[in-house]
């Protein structure tokens, strides 16, 4: 367009032959520029075809990239998460059994039968920070929930620490591609084993509080958005709470239809009350009359066993050394009554 329009401001004498050559280059352009975006479709197109057979692309280690840096890795990784570590120790976390075996097989094809450096695996360091993990998460549940069932607290602990839960954290906190093994992409248990062994590092390196601090930041924490009455709902509501009065030596829990609407609808709604010694204890709603009794059950029993009410009443900050001065265990549900114990 800026030729035909400096051809249009041309002079007179020459606007014919002008005009004649601007048309030429016009349409030479037009001709030229449609042809080399026809060959470029060409090209896109058998590109994506040809990547449509191959399949999909490999995935490959970090690790493969020339710029990868391990050293500069394991310092970035250890300012992330705020720790300091012994020397070798962080290595050593993330360094796998297999990927040992697999380095002296190499090393031994090499040549090499006495190698300068010999590798150390994770696996001391996993034991001991699965010790602690399992400790530390049941002496918080403990101090956090003093008035529930020791049974609920080891279910809130075995689905914390349950290896799809760890292995999500190890990598959520950008580990996942530091794990030296012989397999990738790395196995659950892999990740689980090399979670662990990071806390057996900090332990080692900075003391069993800071381990333990790690493990509430980040194991604990996991709790968060979870519902917690789900992971420790008895089987039979109802029976749990006779059971709890009669150990006490108190009348039995007596339920009531309280009111319902709805009932030739197609949602109807039931109100159930629980009562002892002519007095309400609890109520509770459902689609039918047993979920109903089975609600009212359940809100006696979390207000007896101290369950917070929602998830963000949960503390998540308490005091690490609090929390491994406390040695005591909580009550068994067979034996539970409120006089065995002392909620805050």
């Amino acid at each position: 367009m800026a030729t035909i329009r400096g051809c249009l401001a041309a002079s007179v004498l020459f606007r014919n032959s002008v005009k004649k050559s601007c048309v030429k280059y016009q349409v030479v352009r037009t001709v030229y520029g449609r042809k080399q975006s026809d060959e470029r479709a060409d090209m896109i197109r058998e590109l994506f075809k040809r990547k449509q057979e191959a399949g999909p692309e490999k995935k490959a280690h970090r690790g493969t990239y020339l710029d990868w840096n391990y050293k500069s890795e394991l310092f970035a990784f250890s300012k992330r998460i705020g720790e300091t570590f012994m020397n070798g120790s962080l290595e050593r976390a993330f360094t796998q059994r297999s990927y040992v075996l697999q380095q002296e097989a190499t090393q031994k094809d090499l040549g090499l039968d006495d190698p300068d450096r010999v590798l150390e695996d994770n696996r001391s360091l996993a034991e001991k920070g699965e010790e602690l993990s399992r400790d530390f998460v049941a002496r918080y549940l403990r101090t956090a929930l003093p008035c529930l069932p020791e049974e609920n607290i080891q279910s809130i602990r075995d689905h914390l620490l349950k290896p799809e839960s760890v292995a999500n954290i190890i990598s959520n906190i950008g580990a996942d591609e530091l794990i030296l093994t012989s397999e990738f992409p790395t196995e659950i248990q892999t990740r689980v084993s090399t979670f662990y062994a990071l806390i057996g590092a900090i332990e080692e390196s900075s003391g069993q509080e800071r381990g333990a601090l790690f493990v509430r930041d980040f194991i604990i924490a996991s709790l968060s958005g979870q519902d917690i009455n789900a992971l420790i709902m008895p089987e039979n509501k109802f029976e749990t709470l006779r059971e709890i009065f009669l150990r006490e030596g108190k009348e039995p829990p007596e339920p009531r239809l309280i009111s319902h609407v709805g009932i030739n609808t197609i949602i109807p709604s039931y109100r159930v009350g629980i009562y002892s010694e002519k007095k309400h204890i609890g109520t509770g709603d459902g689609e039918s009359v047993k979920d109903a009794l089975d609600n009212a059950s359940l809100s006696v029993l979390w207000k007896m066993w101290g369950v917070p009410d929602a998830v963000f009443q949960f503390p998540y900050q308490l005091d690490v050394g609090q929390v491994l001065s406390n040695n005591q265990t909580n009550v068994p549900g067979s034996e539970w009554t409120r006089e065995k114990i002392s909620c805050r």
